[in-house]
C-alpha cells in the first residue's frame, strides 16, 4: 500500500525501510512509496531486499527516524534498481 513519507516516518520511526514504487517531486525529493521491508536491523533489510524487489521501479532503502547525534530526520539513498544490475 502506497504511503506518503509523513506516514512512513510515523509508522516506522527508528527503523530501516526498503520501499518500492517510489515517487519523487521535480526536485528529486522522495514523496512516498510502498514499504515492503522494515526492521531495526539494517543487515536484515539489506539481506532480504532482492527477494522483495518488484522489478524496475524507483526504490528506496534508508533509516527513517531521529538521528541520535543531531535529532534530525534522516533518509539515506534513493535509487532505481533494475533486475539486470542486481548480482
Amino acid at each position: 500500500m502506497y504511503k506518503i513519507m509523513e506516514q512512513v516516518e510515523k509508522e516506522f520511526d527508528g527503523q530501516w525501510v526498503f520501499m518500492v514504487n517510489c515517487k519523487q517531486n521535480e526536485r528529486g525529493t522522495l514523496l512516498g512509496g510502498e514499504v515492503v521491508l522494515n526492521s531495526e536491523s539494517r543487515a536484515k533489510v539489506v539481506r532480504n531486499m532482492r527477494a522483495a524487489d518488484n522489478g524496475d521501479s524507483l526504490t528506496f532503502i534508508g533509516y527513517v527516524g531521529s538521528n541520535h547525534s543531531n535529532k534530525n530526520r534522516t533518509i539515506t539513498r534513493l535509487f532505481t534498481m533494475a533486475r539486470e544490475n542486481c548480482p
